[in-house]
């Protein structure tokens, strides 16, 4: 069974950048009464109830349609993009301090600079931060099923840097 992304994700992006207008929107359920009295709302004497959807009504579970899965982004979207670039992973490196992932590219620059720890939670990695990085395989493998056009774009642009550049290209 092979995975497809839902209609509200962004497809054909030809730039690895996640933005905004990406994230998925979801319609807010209508609450019974007896959900809103269950979620916390209060009556307060003169003011009307506030009806607040818990997180969970509003997010979709994934459906199967015609023999692929469909899936909302939305949940999982913050896990799969770079603190440092704001993209999509490429070639996932986490930290095994800490366990947050980055692109090898942006993680490896900023160690250029002299950063020494965590760029998101700032844990201190000794004085040799490669030696705590480890390849994540399995996130990758996770961001080129859910993107596959991802690893196609960077397949052809790296003909095309090597072309321009008269380097014959590994094989």
């Amino acid at each position: 069974m092979s995975t497809r992304r839902s209609q509200t994700t962004t497809a054909g992006r030809s730039s690895r950048r996640s933005s905004s207008s990406s994230t998925i929107k979801q319609p807010a359920a209508p609450l019974s009464p007896a959900a809103s009295a269950s979620s916390g709302a209060r009556r307060r004497s003169g003011a009307s109830t506030a009806k607040i959807p818990r997180k969970s009504s509003i997010i979709s579970a994934p459906r199967i349609v015609q023999g692929e899965v469909e899936f909302p982004l939305g949940p999982v979207q913050q896990h799969l993009t770079c603190r440092l670039c704001k993209g999509y992973l490429r070639c996932a490196l986490t930290i095994s301090e800490c366990l947050h992932s980055f692109c090898k590219s942006c993680l490896f620059c900023a160690y250029n600079g002299g950063v020494t720890k965590c760029p998101t939670c700032e844990v201190n990695l000794g004085p040799d931060p490669y030696s705590v990085t480890i390849y994540d395989r399995t996130l990758q493998e996770l961001v080129d099923k859910v993107w596959p056009e991802m690893q196609e774009i960077e397949d052809l642009e790296e003909r095309i840097y090597y072309e321009n550049k008269g380097i014959k290209p590994k094989p």
